[in-house]
């Protein structure tokens, strides 16, 4: 190599660099990237990563064969990247991908479907297509993705799918689907189906969507199934709960929902007390307040959560509310605590920052860390705070940064800087402190994202270059 060369070289690397693109930013040196052998996991990554922003047609050919990829990381990567591409996708590109779902990878067929599902509207001629199939998981995922896509158009599709079909999974996906529509087209098809199965989960489905749809026309068939001896406790609930999604508020609902408070299970008797409450009716409550007894765990979790949901401040509610608290099970002590708080009773807030302190049980702890962040306890920040600095264990980790990111708890920033030094083979607890530092959005954060681009400098090149795009994007 001449030294003439070299220099050449040098000074167009130079210039590469001061217009902020680096020769490996090249289409064909990504292209060449991303046909790298199967151990080169980080070089295909960092190509597709690069390939997202660059959004260059010309890459789309040789990303579909990456979906075949050994890595399921490289082949997510992939799928994200042609999802990104989706309004400039070819159409001859369709039927590619629908190709590659004669893969025996449930994996691969899946992460195809769901970029059929985000390209949109121009991939639901394939899709109907694909409601013709024979083989089931098509045919399934396709029933479900015109569902999230939201086109109208394929209502009639869908309806004539439920009608020609036997499948109780078919059957199920059509009435989500067209729930998701919100199609009144489609109300006589569910009320027959409602009518005519004899599935337990087909039936349930059917009530689901009605409720859905917010067809209140059905509800005198819903109250009639209420009334209904031979149906069972579970498929009344569902009912019960799609009447109380519509507002439905009749006499004859009422009448029902009083016999119903005498029934013998659990959940149907509690979810009857509900409704009747909301109704302005509480002659029931105080058989709810009874159910609260520890000897009986199970029946008293649900009451327990039956009561938050009320949101009963009467004195009564209050004071076994209170009582649970002291159960020596851990579990009613935090549910009881969150109910307090939900019937306005702040104890309830200082039970559960005790129970963060003193809860045993891993899941317990964790079911502590979930309430204090929906119920937006900030002053919990000092314990969470103190937990996340010592815990190892993923799912601990997982939920205190969830908390951080609800209560918006910025103190943790220095202790989220800690934590990723200590995960190096955590990668997906590192991606979402980067994430959370995003979301913190404070020049100390800005700081800590920049120190850590510095330590990965010489370690990880996935985790360098998500950070410097976060840096020079901020």
């Amino acid at each position: 190599m001449s030294k003439r060369f070299v220099s050449y070289l040098t000074v167009l690397l130079v210039v590469f660099y001061f217009l902020g693109c680096t020769p490996e930013d090249s289409i064909d040196l990504l292209l060449i990237d991303l046909q790298s052998p199967p151990e080169e996991i980080t070089r295909k990554i960092l190509a597709i990563e690069k390939l997202k922003t660059l959004k260059d047609p010309e890459a789309i050919p040789y990303l579909i064969p990456v979906l075949s990829d050994n890595n399921p990381q490289v082949r997510m990567n992939a799928a994200d990247c042609l999802v990104i591409y989706g309004k400039e996708l070819p159409a001859e590109t369709i039927p590619q991908l629908k190709e590659n779902l004669a893969s025996n990878s449930d994996r691969i067929r899946t992460e195809i479907m769901d970029i059929l599902s985000k390209i949109g509207r121009p991939a639901i001629p394939a899709l109907r297509r694909a409601l013709q199939s024979n083989n089931s998981f098509i045919k399934l995922s396709a029933i479900r993705i015109l569902g999230e896509i939201g086109d109208k158009k394929v209502i009639y599709d869908l309806i004539q799918t439920l009608e020609n079909t036997k499948s109780e999974e078919v059957q199920v996906l059509c009435a989500i689907s067209l729930a998701k529509l919100k199609s009144p087209a489609a109300i006589e098809s569910l009320q027959r189906l409602l009518n005519t199965s004899k599935s337990f989960d087909v039936k349930v489905s059917a009530i689901r969507a009605i409720g859905e749809l917010q067809s209140k026309d059905s509800a005198i068939l819903l109250v009639k199934l209420l009334e209904d001896k031979k149906e069972k406790p579970g498929l009344k609930v569902e009912a019960i709960k799609a009447l109380e999604s519509m507002d439905i508020k009749t006499p004859e609902l009422k009448k029902s929902l009083i016999k119903l408070v005498s029934s013998n299970n659990n959940k149907l008797r509690m979810e009857s007390i509900y409704y009747l409450f909301k109704l302005g009716d509480s002659r029931g409550m105080k058989f709810l307040r009874e159910d609260v007894d520890e000897k009986y765990p199970g029946q008293a979790q649900m009451a327990i959560i039956v009561l938050g949901r009320t949101g009963d401040t009467s004195k009564n509610t209050i004071a076994v509310l209170k009582k649970a608290t002291k159960f020596s099970n851990e579990t009613l002590t935090i549910l009881a605590a969150k109910s307090l708080v939900q019937c306005g009773n702040d104890n309830g807030r200082k039970i559960l920052i005790e129970c963060l302190r003193s809860c045993k049980d891993m899941g317990n702890k964790l079911i502590s860390i979930d309430y204090i962040a929906e119920l937006k306890i900030k002053e919990a920040s000092p314990i969470l705070i103190e937990l996340f600095r010592g815990s190892k264990d993923f799912g601990m980790i997982n939920s205190l940064l969830k908390a951080f990111k609800v209560l918006q708890i910025n103190d943790s920033i220095p202790e989220l800087k800690t934590k990723y030094l200590e995960l190096a083979s955590q990668p997906e607890l590192k991606i979402v402190i980067m994430e959370l530092l995003v979301n913190f959005h404070t020049p100390e954060a800005k700081t800590v994202l920049s120190e850590l681009y510095t330590y990965e400098e010489d370690k990880d090149r996935y985790f360098r270059y998500e950070l410097n795009k976060i840096i020079k994007g901020w």
